[in-house]
Order: C-alpha cells, then sequence, then structure tokens
C-alpha cells in the first residue's frame, strides 16, 4: 500500500481525535491525502509539523527551511487543511542544542536503538549539534517543555527565491491557516527525556 493510502485509511477507519500523527520530513504525502480526501486531516487528534522558519533565516535559503523549500505547495495545502496542526519550526529547533559530551552520555553500549542513536548522533555532531526532530516527539511526551502561539500562516509556493517561506497572514486577504507556532523549549529537560527515553526502545 502506497504511503498516502495508509495515511488516509488510517485516519479514515478510526475514531476521529485518536490519533496523533508526528511528520519530520516534507509534507508532500499528507497534502496529497488532504487533496485525495478533503477533511481528513481534520480528523486527527493532532498533527506536529516540524518545518518552516518563522523569526529567523532559513537553513536552504535565506527565507526557507529544508522541509517547506522542498514542497512549499504541499506545506501550504496542510497549513489550509484546517487540522489541529502545531508548528516547529527553525525557531525552536535550533534551541535543542547537543553537546558533544550529552552524545558520549547516551547508554551505549545498550539496546539497538540507543546504539544506532549513539552512531547517528555522533555522525551528526560533525555537520551540526542540533536535534531538530526530536522536538515534535517531544512535545507529543510532554507538551509543558515546549511555548508557542496561535498564529495564521502562509507559505511562499511558487514566487522566485522565496519558495518555503513561512510568514504571519494575519492582516493579510485571503489567510490561510491557524497553526500553533512553537518558539521555545526548555532544551536541558527535553534532553533529559531524550536520555530517559532511549534505552526504554528495543
Amino acid at each position: 500500500m502506497h504511503a498516502i493510502d495508509y495515511l488516509a485509511d488510517t485516519l479514515l477507519r478510526d475514531p476521529p481525535g485518536s490519533i496523533t500523527m508526528i511528520a519530520v520530513g516534507p509534507l508532500t504525502n499528507l497534502a496529497m491525502v488532504e487533496i485525495k480526501h478533503p477533511g481528513t486531516l481534520r480528523r486527527a487528534c493532532a498533527l506536529l509539523v516540524m518545518g518552516g522558519a518563522a523569526f529567523r533565516p532559513g537553513n536552504v535559503t535565506p527565507h526557507a527551511e529544508f522541509n517547506f523549500h522542498s514542497d512549499p505547495v504541499a506545506a501550504n495545502v496542510v497549513l489550509e487543511a484546517g487540522a489541529p496542526l502545531t508548528l516547529f519550526g527553525l525557531d525552536v529547533t535550533e534551541q535543542a542544542v547537543m553537546s558533544p559530551a550529552w552524545i558520549a552520555s547516551l547508554p551505549h553500549p545498550g539496546s539497538r536503538s540507543t546504539q544506532a542513536a549513539h552512531a547517528m548522533l555522533t555522525g551528526d555532531a560533525k555537520r551540526e549539534l542540533l536535534l531538530h526532530d526530536a522536538c515534535p516527539v517531544a512535545y507529543a511526551i510532554e507538551p509543558s517543555l515546549f511555548e508557542g502561539a496561535d498564529q495564521v500562516l502562509s507559505v511562499d509556493g511558487r514566487n522566485e527565491g522565496t519558495e518555503g517561506r513561512l510568514h504571519d497572514v494575519r492582516a493579510t486577504a485571503g489567510a490561510s491557516g491557524l497553526a500553533r507556532l512553537i518558539t521555545r523549549v526548555n532544551s536541558e529537560r527535553m534532553m533529559e527525556l531524550v536520555q530517559q527515553r532511549l534505552p526504554r526502545l528495543p
């Protein structure tokens, strides 16, 4: 089964408000679910999306973060879907800073998952010391670690040079979607949470 059909089937089969979805890559598949089955994403209990850069420069262009830049049209479709959306952009994920000492302190050797995490994070540290993807997952476990506010947001689609730019359109005609934009995290407590949870994985 294609991922699009699996996602749609899961959301349409299970009771509304029973599924929390976490997206840490470009939003192409989720957008296609909404295009093929309008209203389906609204059935989620929560849609936690890593992407965008609201109040700081992007990491692919001066305007855009990688996931939204990869498929800005899809990002806008998901924003406009009316789903219970919480957004984790570079504004918050760049606060989730790993230190070499923290990486070294991860249980190792341990389970297969902790060994894999240790190896991957050690490799990532040579490029950047940021734990982007863990932010929406940590929020699903312990939302009190994060702070944010509701914003009416849109994503530039096909404008040359600004594709993927996330901006507030509260005062713009035709505003798209309301989302909770997360802008702060207690990074020390989040790193403790990751450290505690990793050993529970197989």
